[in-house]
């Protein structure tokens, strides 16, 4: 049976050696599954990519800012590791190992189960995304325990196990690769982020648009912190959207229909100045 956290981590290793930028606080291992990602005849498989982010891509962000820890703002100049491009032989490894663990119809998302009954977000994304979350995070907490991450970056440089959409088990999966709360701020403010919906103080004025053109519905982040590009990247909308598409996005991204109740109420029943 292959080794498939050996093979990660000698893929991951070389590349982050060679990282030697000042200023890098945060390194990212992204995980991201989507509908157009096609490999061995399945679709919507997910790859892995690394990168990092450094001060200067940031200036004078606080440490719980936005700027600092969306992934949204920072530079993305990644190096795929586990790659949706054919041939490949670390994603042929990968998909020989999904096979030894009993792991089939890869990409396969059963829609009955993502959410319950307030549209809060439950399930563990197209199969296979979980188990590379989780070797990722185990090639993440190997390169801490060495101290490869301290003698190389310096102390306190969290390593991220995230997508575009953070889940409750990519913060679990962050968790475990920063056992020392290297990644304590990261955390918080993804927390703050769920945390804000509650807040009913915050969510006057939280959006602007043109109320009269359902057609081109253009919301405004700047209390709620979820920024446009971050919805138009996941593929959740398209950066031209109606209200609708608009609030079922918010859905996809776990708020209940009490919380979309909430924001449809601020200006007005018919929502955002009706």
């Amino acid at each position: 049976m292959s080794d498939m956290v050996q093979l990660l981590y000698d893929a991951v290793k070389p590349v982050m050696q060679t990282w030697d930028e000042d200023g890098i606080y945060a390194i990212s291992f992204f995980v991201y599954s989507n509908e157009a990602f096609e490999y061995r005849g399945y679709k919507n498989v997910s790859i892995f990519e690394i990168s990092y982010n450094t001060e200067s891509d940031c200036p004078g962000a606080g440490p719980g800012s936005e700027e600092r820890w969306e992934y949204a703002y920072w530079r993305q100049n990644t190096t795929p590791i586990i790659s949706e491009g054919e041939p490949d032989p670390l994603t042929d490894a990968l998909f020989d190992w999904y096979a030894e663990q009993g792991i089939d119809n890869i990409g396969y998302e059963d829609p009955d189960g993502m959410y319950d009954e307030n549209m809060m977000y439950i399930g563990s994304d197209p199969a296979g995304h979980k188990e590379l979350v989780d070797l990722a995070a185990e090639v993440a907490l190997r390169l801490r325990r060495e101290g490869f991450v301290d003698a190389q970056f310096g102390p306190g440089v969290p390593i991220l196990i995230h997508g575009l959409e953070t889940t409750d088990y990519e913060l679990d999966a962050t968790r475990l690769a920063n056992p020392g709360g290297e990644a304590e701020n990261y955390l918080k403010f993804e927390e703050g982020i769920t945390d804000t919906f509650a807040d009913t103080d915050l969510l006057s004025g939280m959006f602007a648009g043109d109320d009269d053109d359902d057609e081109n519905f253009e919301p405004k982040f700047e209390l709620l912190e979820i920024p446009m590009k971050l919805l138009t990247q996941s593929g959740l909308i398209e950066p031209e959207c109606t209200k609708d598409e608009f609030f079922d996005a918010l859905r996809m991204l776990g708020l209940s229909e009490e919380e979309i109740a909430i924001l449809k109420s601020v200006n007005g029943d018919e929502g955002f100045g009706g």
